[in-house]
Formats: structure tokens, sequence, C-alpha cells
């Protein structure tokens, strides 16, 4: 077989004018743009951590923040309903008990 009349590989597949791999590469592209997109726009809200005072924690958090469920547990023995504990409540509870953890109890604003 000479190399004329070798048959040769026909390239990648063509779906109007743009390759597969392209494609591919562009739908790929547009998903992380559009999740990015909902990340960020998610992102400022729920990311607030500091607070002036109790009134303004308690819009988001009702019954307070605690740093630990322990300190949470404790705060319902103690007699307030259950504050918010976990990862986010903590960090909100870091950010705002030199100010506002009056009675040092590791909860914040509990009512």
């Amino acid at each position: 077989m000479s190399m004329s009349t070798r048959r040769r590989h026909p390239g990648p597949i063509k779906a109007e004018g743009i390759s597969m791999p392209r494609t591919l590469i562009l739908l790929i592209g547009a998903a992380c743009v559009g999740v990015l997109g909902t990340v960020m726009t998610l992102s400022p809200a729920h990311a607030r951590l500091s607070f002036e005072s109790c009134q303004a924690l308690h819009e988001r958090f009702p019954h307070g923040v605690a740093r630990s469920a322990e300190a949470a547990r404790q705060a319902v023995l103690d007699g307030a309903a259950m504050p918010a504990s976990g990862r986010h409540a903590r960090n909100v509870y870091i950010a705002n008990h030199r100010l506002l953890d009056t009675d040092l109890d590791g909860t914040v604003c509990e009512d």
C-alpha cells in the first residue's frame, strides 16, 4: 500500500463546525462558571459573622449561638431555648463572644 492510497484517520468528530473536544471543554467551562456564580451569590448573606448587638444577632439566630453542642445543652439545662450550634454557629460565637457573651457561659445572646 502506497502513501497516497492509505486511509487517513478522519480526525475529531465535527458537530456544526466545532470539534467535539472543544465543545466538551466549552460545556465544562460554562458549568463551572454557573456553579461559581451560584456559590458567590449565596455566600455573602450566609457568611455574616459579626453582629453589633443581641438584637441584630437574634434576627439570624433567634435563640442565640453556642460555642459547642455541650454549651448549647447547658443553656437548655439553665432554662434557655436551644441556641444554634455547629460549625457556622461556632464561627459566629468566636466573632462575637468578647462583646456579647457577658456571663461567659459559652453561649452568646441566649434567651
